[in-house]
């Protein structure tokens, strides 16, 4: 089912900023428990500042990269798709491991601008490209690369800007 990463993102940081707000909400109604059992209100006060509140808001260009990092992961096979949490982490590599997105055969990816390597399949923009259209369908695959080009500081104007933006912009 094709996804745009713009509508995960906004669901994210609704929930989110849900989380916060019920947090803070907790955190201070505890303050006010303790204030009130041990006579300090004339010394301390309930309220707690955002900055002190011990969870992350969503953070779009953050949030981006560590999407751009997990991709990245997966294309070493650190993670894949078809399993949750760390899949490889050193030993024996299963390769039973991936279906939907498959590693890098010999863990070689290239970072380059060279004209030569971009039709190659280890060319990590290639494989970036590959990795957001698997996940999020190939219908909505250049909507999510303008989204994520946007996110990073790039100016979108066609398809063939977005190898300039990956490799300057992300991977660097």
């Amino acid at each position: 089912m094709p996804t745009l990463i713009k509508d995960k993102f906004e669901a994210w940081e609704k929930e989110a900023q849900d989380r916060f707000n019920q947090l803070k909400a907790n955190e201070e109604e505890l303050n006010k428990i303790f204030i009130d059992l041990y006579g300090l209100q004339d010394e301390l006060d309930y309220h707690v500042e955002d900055k002190d509140v011990s969870v992350s808001l969503a953070d779009r260009e953050r949030d981006i990269k560590s999407l751009i990092s997990y991709a990245v992961g997966c294309m070493f096979g650190r993670y894949s798709l078809d399993e949750e949490g760390l899949v490889f982490a050193g030993g024996q590599f299963d390769m039973r491991h991936y279906s939907k997105f498959k590693p890098d055969a010999d863990n070689i990816l290239l970072l380059t601008d060279d004209e030569y390597f971009q039709n190659d399949e280890s060319d990590i923009t290639n494989k970036f490209v590959n990795f957001v259209s698997v996940v999020y369908g190939k219908e909505t695959l250049e909507e999510n690369l303008q989204y994520i080009a946007e996110t990073l500081g790039g100016e979108w104007n066609k398809p063939c800007c977005y190898p300039e933006i990956f490799h300057f912009k992300i991977l660097c």
